[in-house]
């Protein structure tokens, strides 16, 4: 949670020292799945300040660790997490893959797995140019998670819906999607997406 709170205000050194930290206390303990949970947290905050690498290599360690213990609840989350950070760095076949598996493996109630798997696969069509499905998808996926009080996560959903319109020549609808991001990124207090975010609007303000 110190990590998650560091990195939240924008200090990713401070970010790492204490998941570091968490990780060996948790490994020496033997608790598989707190270690697991500390990966994915640390692999969400490598992704906000985009370093893809790390991310991705967090993500699979936690995904990993989740299947050795056979947790199909969590498994499906990290999943589509997983899912996500693959498709923003175009990897987008082994994306599908991951994002399919979220919605496939979790229940149908399982919100965040659904949500998440949605908003991934719609950024996998738009790559591939299946615009109209990847925006159905991705409106679909914002849907589903208006009501929850999950700022970031929310926040990430809108900005893959405001992908996707973008890449569908929408930059007035892709900015209105921004900018409900952008509140939502500024409510919690996240520098590092506040600032992703501006810079994406930027982009669409000037081109």
């Amino acid at each position: 949670m110190q990590a998650f709170a560091h990195g939240m205000r924008g200090d990713l050194d401070e970010a790492r020292q204490a998941g570091a930290s968490g990780l060996e206390i948790a490994t020496n303990l033997g608790r598989r799945f707190s270690v697991a949970a500390i990966e994915e947290e640390l692999a969400e905050l490598e992704l906000r300040f985009g370093n893809l690498l790390e991310a991705e290599a967090g993500f699979r360690r936690s995904y990993e660790i989740l299947e050795e213990l056979g947790d199909e609840g969590h498994r499906s989350t990290t999943a589509a997490q997983f899912a996500r950070v693959l498709s923003i760095s175009g990897r987008d076949g082994e994306a599908e893959r991951y994002a399919e598996e979220a919605r496939s493996v979790a229940a149908e109630d399982d919100l965040a797995s659904q949500v998440l798997g949605r908003s991934a696969q719609a950024r996998v069509l738009a790559a591939r140019g299946d615009l109209d499905e990847a925006e159905r998808l991705a409106r679909e996926a914002v849907e589903m998670f208006a009501d929850a009080e999950a700022p970031n996560e929310q926040g990430d959903i809108w900005m893959d819906l405001a992908h996707v319109l973008r890449l569908a020549g929408k930059p007035v609808e892709a900015r209105a999607a921004a900018l409900e991001a952008l509140a939502l990124f500024e409510r919690k207090g996240n520098r590092p997406s506040t600032g992703s975010t501006r810079a994406f609007i930027e982009v669409l303000d000037t081109a």
